[in-house]
């Protein structure tokens, strides 16, 4: 146990491992607590935080990342990733994979029953999937439409592939413009 002046409002740091524990891995502006603590038998110790470390960056490695394949990943919200851990439906590779992950780490079951999804994710990532279809065979006019919906029609999907819809309008139009006799 512990004495802490501020035990209620103690870091989330200090509630998991324990000012003790946070010293020793040296872990800045976290090991000194202004607070008289006289710890007489601490939870949390260094191998306990180092786990614990280890596992969220082992999760990490098997979430893909910001800055690689598949992008679109960095711009879904926190809507659109209820969506993707309740429904099943999105059986498309990375998001099984990703709700498989979610599933491990996270039980939301009691909100199940009362889940209503919101953002139509599914609908969003069918028309990418006709996009990428649609690249090699379609013209430009039919492609800028489903990007344009892409874009536009589902707000609240957040960013999620938002950047990239642009990036290939802003290709088409470059493209068109090359097009252009002088």
């Amino acid at each position: 146990s512990t004495r802490c002046a501020i035990h209620q409002g103690r870091t989330g740091a200090c509630r998991l491992f324990g000012v003790p524990s946070l010293s020793a891995l040296g872990i800045p502006g976290l090991v000194e607590c202004r607070n008289e603590i006289s710890v007489l038998h601490g939870e949390g110790d260094e191998n306990s935080v180092r786990e614990w470390l280890g596992s969220l960056a082992a999760l990490n490695q098997a979430i893909p990342g910001f800055d690689c394949e598949p992008f679109f990943l960095r711009g879904l919200n926190l809507a659109c990733w209820f969506d993707i851990y309740f429904d099943s439906a999105l059986d498309i590779d990375i998001f099984e994979d990703l709700r498989t992950i979610m599933w491990s780490i996270a039980d939301f079951s009691d909100i199940k029953p009362n889940y209503v999804p919101r953002t139509n994710i599914r609908e969003k990532i069918d028309k990418i999937s006709i996009l990428s279809l649609m690249l090699d065979t379609a013209d430009a006019p039919a492609i800028r439409k489903l990007l344009c919906s892409i874009r536009d029609d589902y707000p609240l999907t957040g960013s999620y592939f938002y950047e990239e819809a642009q990036a290939y309008l802003d290709a088409i139009q470059t493209q068109e413009h090359a097009d252009l006799p002088e």
